[in-house]
């Protein structure tokens, strides 16, 4: 029997769907890319507006969320989605990091927070690899 975490079973029940909300367009098109090759669906945003109304809309997975959108900041676009649905993993971006978005971002519950460029990854620029492993069941 194979064996699949909380994490990805509840990005089953959720279609595969992953909100990339990020205003920078090339950016957000890599992501896309990326996510397309790891068989998930995928619903972008490029400002806070377009992605409340998506959370709003659909169940999601995973909300890869950029911490300075126009119009909102992902941090209500986080707490929308965990209003919605609590097990919603969130990865948060963003090119301006400080310790203090940080912490808010991680209390708010955020799964991670990441800096832009995604070096964090070595070789890889995605961040869905790491999160849908299951080493970590």
């Amino acid at each position: 029997m194979e064996h699949k975490c909380n994490k990805e079973r509840h990005l089953e029940a959720a279609g595969g769907r992953v909100l990339i909300a990020e205003d920078e367009d090339d950016f957000r098109k890599l992501l896309t890319r990326h996510a397309f090759r790891h068989g998930l669906q995928i619903v972008q945003a490029a400002d806070g507006e377009c992605a409340l109304a998506a959370v709003q809309q659909h169940p999601f997975g995973v909300l890869v969320l950029d911490i300075y959108l126009p119009s909102q900041t992902d941090l209500e676009v986080l707490r929308a989605g965990l209003e919605k649905d609590p097990d919603v993993q969130a990865i948060m971006l963003t090119a301006q990091a400080s310790i203090e978005t940080a912490v808010e971002a991680l209390r708010a519950g955020a799964y991670d927070y990441l800096t832009k460029p995604l070096d964090s990854f070595g070789s890889s620029i995605c961040p869905f690899p790491e999160l849908l492993s299951t080493a970590d069941c």
